[in-house]
């Protein structure tokens, strides 16, 4: 006869109940978020393998940016893409996609933000696949070829467009992309377009930050392919015109076609006559600059035709002869700068120095071609060049009652007739530059003239 032995049964406390419970409470959420934890990195593990740079979130967990270089964007590589839900901004930069996969990251339903730079396409109508399902905040496409059918965009959120070098982006596209209504920045560079849809756009949306250089204005291209710079007002009118050397001739009708012409520096370079014929015609530039280049003897007197001229700079002129320059009356002058060899007293002798306020010489204007400029008691500012300053030349300049402003450049001074010198009552600043003067004279000066700030270098 056998027998078995029942086992007690086992009980629990109460408060032994409860701190199980507790510790249940506590492990298990801690037990799922290091699961989790684990999960998204090797999420993020898997997609950086792809060749990504990512970037998470505020939370620190979901990944909102991915960046691609390089890369051969694959099945493989966009079910990784996709495993991430939150991604808002994706950049592909020399990046060669297989067939059907870009289209697929329309399934990302937070993407707001696509910068694709030099892409291949192995589907080109893939880009259209996903720029119409997107409804993409930012876009920016650079050095992309010209796709078989024209760029098709969702613009019901789009605010910024960036087209670099586009081959795809034709003027239709450009129009249909200023009426978009949420649009607040277009820049468009590589695309000619024509100077009336660019006036358009910014009469039409002016709150739009439409960004458009004279180089990508189609009526401007004959001036800037020759390697002319141009300066646009705000109707996109040229006021600033630039020809350096190295730039190839610029024909003078194109000048003419110029009307709002201002601002006009040919430097460094050999000025044909008939462009500043062209330039006499317009009669709207204020200032001209023909900084180191060279002209005919009597090409200046063309400048009278300028009734607007207020600057003139000179510098560095030189004619092909050799011979001095003349200038005309030019009345309204307010600034002359002419540090040039081609410039003396006789030069300057048809001036009518009555407005000029800013004047620059060189050595070889003598005491008495400044004094005449100087007579009228106009000029508030004086660089002198290269020249000697004695007693006779510091009282020419003390005769200037308005003169504000006096630099010396390379000149040579006596430190005596500096120290002693009387100047006029309402110099500011005396500036001085390879001008060797001892401390000891410059204290004298602040010491004289409480009021004269001096520079020296």
């Amino acid at each position: 006869m056998s027998t078995t032995t029942e086992k007690p049964p086992i009980h629990f406390s109460h408060r032994a109940v409860i701190g199980w419970c507790l510790v249940a409470a506590i492990a298990i959420p801690v037990l799922l978020s290091q699961l989790e934890k684990f999960e998204q990195e090797r999420s993020v593990r898997l997609l950086r393998e792809t060749g990504a740079e990512v970037r998470v979130g505020l939370d620190g967990k979901q990944i909102v940016a991915a960046e691609f270089e390089e890369t051969t964007i694959d099945e493989a590589t966009v079910r990784r893409m996709l495993e991430h839900q939150a991604i808002r901004r994706l950049s592909f930069t020399t990046c060669q996609f297989e067939a059907g996969t870009l289209r697929k990251l329309a399934a990302l339903p937070e993407l707001d933000s696509l910068d694709l730079r030099q892409p291949v396409f192995d589907a080109p109508d893939d880009l259209n696949g996903l720029l119409e399902a997107s409804r993409l905040i930012s876009l920016t496409l650079t050095d992309l070829a010209a796709t078989p059918e024209p760029l098709q965009i969702n613009t019901d959120r789009l605010r910024s467009v960036q087209l670099y070098r586009c081959g795809t982006a034709t003027v239709a596209l450009i129009e249909e992309l200023a009426a978009a209504p949420s649009l607040r920045a277009l820049r468009c560079e590589g695309t000619p377009l024509p100077l009336e849809l660019c006036r358009r756009i910014h009469h039409e949306r002016s709150d739009v930050d439409f960004e458009i250089s004279a180089d990508e204005i189609c009526e401007y291209q004959p001036l800037t392919s020759r390697g002319a710079r141009l300066v646009l007002n705000e109707d996109l009118d040229v006021v600033g015109l630039t020809i350096r050397r190295g730039s190839d001739p610029v024909p003078p009708d194109l000048i003419l076609q110029l009307p709002k012409l201002r601002t006009v520096q040919l430097h460094h370079i050999d000025v044909d006559r008939g462009l500043l014929e062209a330039l006499a015609q317009l009669q709207s530039p204020v200032s001209l600059s023909l900084v180191g280049s060279r002209i005919d003897a009597d090409d200046l007197l063309l400048l009278a035709a300028l009734p607007q001229l207020r600057r003139l700079h000179l510098d560095e002129l030189s004619t092909r002869t050799g011979e001095e320059v003349e200038l005309p009356s030019l009345p309204r002058l307010k600034t002359l700068t002419a540090n040039s060899a081609a410039i003396n007293d006789r030069a300057l002798d048809g001036l009518a120095p009555g407005g000029l306020e800013i004047v620059s010489l060189g050595r070889t204007v003598t005491r008495r071609g400044l004094q005449r400029l100087l007579a009228p008691g106009t000029v508030h500012t004086l660089a002198l060049s290269g020249r000697p300053v004695d007693a006779d030349l510091l009282e020419t300049i003390r005769s200037c009652s308005r003169l504000q402003n006096l630099l010396l450049f390379g000149c040579t001074v006596k430190e005596e007739l500096l120290a002693e010198a009387s100047l006029p009552e309402e110099l500011k600043t005396l500036r001085l530059a390879g001008t060797r003067v001892s401390k000891e004279t410059i204290e004298a000066l602040r010491a004289a003239y409480p009021q004269l700030q001096v520079f020296f270098w």
